[in-house]
């Protein structure tokens, strides 16, 4: 099974430019933690997260303002729309992540798999138990502000 068949398509972008003011309005508006980031072109060029607005803007005193270019990550994860689920899973594993940005031809987002989407689409209970684990190995150990790499942009 592809990615495409199982992915969120109604997904919320920002970017670049857009303060964390309108990106963290955006996340509660639609009970979300994550965006994808465009540039000029559309093209996916990051991810922010509230977790990123949280540790790499407000804890560093960077106000409502501040520009997602500050404090996004850059180099996403991501899938296209034709990989196969098991691909998706391995990234997420690798990278101890639960969401994917999935692309189209033109690296656009067009769509989001999380970590529920696998769980309700994983018909193998013993791979579904392991990739579980795989995936959140890291993200359930606790993580302090100064393991959260933080770099200046400008």
């Amino acid at each position: 099974m592809t990615v495409s068949n199982i992915m969120e398509r109604d997904i919320k972008c920002c970017g670049l430019s857009d303060t964390i003011q309108a990106c963290a309005k955006t996340m509660a508006q639609n009970k979300i933690g994550f965006l994808p980031v465009v540039g000029a072109s559309g093209e996916l060029v990051g991810t922010i997260t509230d977790r990123d607005i949280v540790l790499r803007a407000v804890a560093t005193g960077k106000g409502p303002d501040c520009k997602v270019q500050d404090v996004y990550s850059d180099n996403p994860v991501h899938v296209t729309e034709d990989s196969d689920i098991s691909e998706a899973e391995e990234l997420m594993a690798e990278g101890h992540i639960r969401r994917l940005v999935v692309i189209n031809g033109q690296h656009k987002p067009v769509g989001v798999i999380s970590l529920s989407d696998i769980v309700r689409n994983e018909k193998d209970s013993k791979r579904l138990h392991e990739s579980l684990i795989r995936i959140m190995e890291k993200t359930s150990a606790e993580r302090t502000v100064e393991e959260v790499p933080v770099e200046v942009r400008g």
